[in-house]
């Protein structure tokens, strides 16, 4: 019964959305109570389709509130969230904030929830995608089996993405962002190159410079992108929604032997293995990222943080769900967008769309 259930409003109605159809399914202990929006055309048919209550203001939210998710552009990047995000943890409820959030005001949060019992976090999202998620499990899985860190590690996003790419990059790497150093390196076409490191290790981290300050939250030439190379393989995660794929390195046993053949003892030199695995497929569609791994993501971070430890989806719980980890990474975000410089800002065309269709066809018949 819905009264059974923890009860969670939601706070914003454009990335809201994603939140809301995490309930397109219903949760066994997780139900939405209410959406907190302006009151667009948008915002009406969101609570309409999911039949939840729409409120113009959170004061008119009748309690009690089990908790809020504020998903409304927080004060450094120009909204309304840190105050919405205060004004519900005055009245008394618990508060996931979607990132990025400055860290003086995750620090001052942070003070307000623990003085009050109550518990606030800023949620990264990507971690608890699938393909992310599966590109984190595996990076700790290759780094149990071999005893080996990654040789190599490169990355890719755009500004609007920094965030969470760093949270993905530490989780990956099993790094404290607390003890992760800073510095330039050179520019790349239109990418600032960034030099991180902690543990005695490092990762080359490629920032898109530009952005559109009239739709910034578009045009990124890469969202996530990230690989890591080891002796044994390399492990991609191609882009934000997959595939991530597995390719191990190629190692002949007996090579230097002179009586081993390529085919006659392909099982005794190692030629069985595979060349590559794919984890996790790509989203079949922009609609299925959003609806289906999106959605997906967001009961993930709603269970970890209403119950921490009970969702076993593996991306390194000791360590997120501790409060400090979120105010670690919010200080480190806000070091490396220092240290990247001044966004330029420029006005950005449509992207021409490439069918994908035709692409696979003409692939197709150039090989036939």
């Amino acid at each position: 019964m819905i009264s059974q259930k923890k009860k969670i409003l939601i706070v914003g109605a454009k990335f809201g959305e994603v939140y809301l159809n995490a309930f397109l399914e219903d949760h066994p202990w997780i139900a939405p109570v209410g959406l907190v929006a302006r009151g667009s055309p948008r915002a009406r048919r969101l609570a309409h389709a999911h039949a939840v209550p729409q409120y113009t203001s959170v004061e008119d939210v009748p309690g009690p509130i089990d908790g809020a998710c504020v998903v409304v552009r927080s004060a450094i990047v120009g909204g309304d969230g840190t105050r919405l995000a205060e004004t519900l943890l005055a009245r008394g409820v618990s508060v996931l904030q979607e990132h990025p959030v400055h860290p003086d005001d995750v620090q001052r949060l942070q003070d307000a929830a623990q003085g009050n019992g109550l518990s606030y976090r800023v949620n990264p999202f990507y971690r608890h995608a699938r393909a992310p998620r599966t590109f984190i499990r595996a990076a700790r899985e290759v780094q149990a089996q071999t005893g080996q860190a990654p040789v190599f590690a490169r990355f890719m996003t755009s500004r609007q993405l920094l965030y969470s790419m760093l949270d993905l990059i530490c989780l990956a790497l099993a790094w404290n962002p607390a003890t992760v150093s800073v510095r330039l390196s050179g520019k790349v076409g239109p990418f600032q190159g960034l030099l991180l490191e902690a543990a005695d290790r490092r990762a080359d981290l490629l920032l898109q410079t530009t952005m559109d300050r009239d739709d910034p939250d578009q045009h990124s030439l890469v969202m996530h992108s990230g690989q890591l190379l080891w002796p044994s393989g390399t492990l991609t995660h191609v882009a934000t929604f997959g595939p991530v794929v597995w390719s191990p390195t190629l190692y002949m046993t007996g090579h230097l032997d002179d009586r081993m053949c390529l085919y006659q003892d392909a099982a005794r030199i190692g030629l069985n293995a595979p060349t590559g695995r794919v984890l996790a497929d790509a989203a079949a569609c922009w609609s299925d990222a959003f609806e289906r791994d999106g959605a997906e993501g967001v009961r993930c971070a709603l269970e970890e943080w209403l119950h921490p430890g009970t969702t076993g989806d593996g991306t390194a719980r000791a360590a997120t769900s501790d409060p400090a980890y979120d105010l670690a990474l919010s200080r480190l975000w806000h070091h490396v967008m220092h240290c990247a410089g001044p966004i330029a800002y420029e006005d950005h065309e449509p992207p021409v769309r490439v069918d994908c269709g035709r692409l696979g066809r003409a692939v197709t018949e150039t090989a036939a």
